[in-house]
This record gives structure tokens, sequence and C-alpha cells, in this order.
């Protein structure tokens, strides 16, 4: 629930060695505030086959207003089974996300599967972003964006790159639903 400044960007390219050969581990149930003052975090490596809420930041709790802001991921590389993207795994509702992009790679083996955020569900606020990830899963729900968007207003943002599943699949959002959902783009 605290607040986080980077003053430099982040060199990963040693997670490929941490745990075991599975990367990093993931920050969870992160409620606070994570402001990258405009610098990047660089070359993060992920494996997980079996995990779930696997990104910089597994989960983003809401309901305390968490925020991640003014960051970069750049040259990912992420693989699990659900809930996998570059940024948070899955946010929930109240949850703020932006000025944000993220390039590289994200794989998954079964849903919500995102370049940004793999699950947004009941948030309040996704802007100005932008995702160059080529996304996959062997199931479905795989966006640029997010793989799956249930009541999340998504607003000046964009993707592109590679997206493939067995079904929702989308250069911005997997699978959208919850009719209150805004999109809006400039």
């Amino acid at each position: 629930s605290s607040s986080f400044e980077l003053v430099s960007n982040i060199d990963c390219s040693d997670t490929i060695n941490w745990n075991s050969g599975n990367g990093f581990d993931p920050v969870g149930g992160f409620s606070g505030v994570l402001d990258g003052n405009g610098h990047i975090v660089e070359d993060l490596y992920i494996s997980r086959n079996n995990g779930q809420d696997q990104a910089l930041i597994g989960t983003l709790d809401g309901y305390t207003s968490a925020t991640v802001v003014n960051i970069g991921l750049v040259n990912i590389s992420i693989e699990a089974q659900s809930y996998v993207a570059g940024l948070v795994g899955r946010t929930n509702q109240g949850s703020i996300v932006r000025n944000v992009f993220v390039t590289g790679e994200v794989q998954g083996t079964d849903f919500d599967i995102g370049g940004i955020v793999g699950e947004s569900s009941s948030g309040e606020e996704f802007n100005n972003t932008f995702s160059r990830v080529n996304v996959s899963t062997v199931e479905s729900e795989v966006g640029g964006l997010t793989g799956y968007n249930d009541i999340y207003d998504i607003a000046n943002s964009y993707a592109t790159g590679t997206y493939s599943g067995s079904g929702y699949d989308d250069a911005l959002i997997g699978l959208n639903e919850g009719g209150a959902s805004d999109l809006y783009f400039n």
C-alpha cells in the first residue's frame, strides 16, 4: 500500500537466471502507487507454464485506488498459464493504469492473455497506453491491450503486434464484456 517512484531505468536481463529458470516472481496484491517517472524496465523474464497472475505486477488491488503510471516495459518475455501480461496479470475495481507502454512477447496456455493487462475487471481508468507485444495462447481471450475487459474504460490507447488464440482474439481487447465499458479513440 506504499508509494514508489523509479529514479532510473532498470535492467532485468539477469531475471532469466532467477528462481531456477522461472525468472521474476511477480509483485502480488499491489495496492499502492508506482510512478515510473518516464523510466523503463527492460528485459523482464518470467516462465511459469502453470502459473497465474504473471506479469511485473501479478494483481493490482484497485479497492485502494492502486495506480501504475509513467512507465515502460521493453523487450519483455513472459510465458505462463492464465491472467498473463506485461504490466499486470489482473486488476480490480478502482485501479488506474495510465501513460504506460509495453514491448516484447507474452504467451499463455489458457485464457486472459494481454499485452499490458491480462484481465481488467471493473476498473476505473486505462488511459494513454500502447502495446507493441506479440500475444498468443492455445485457448482464448487474447488482446494487445487486455485479454479480457469487464466494465473498464479504455481511452487514448492502441496496440500493434500479432495476436493469436482459439477464439476471442483481437488487436485491442480479446473479450469485452459489461455493457458499461466505453472505448475512446483519438
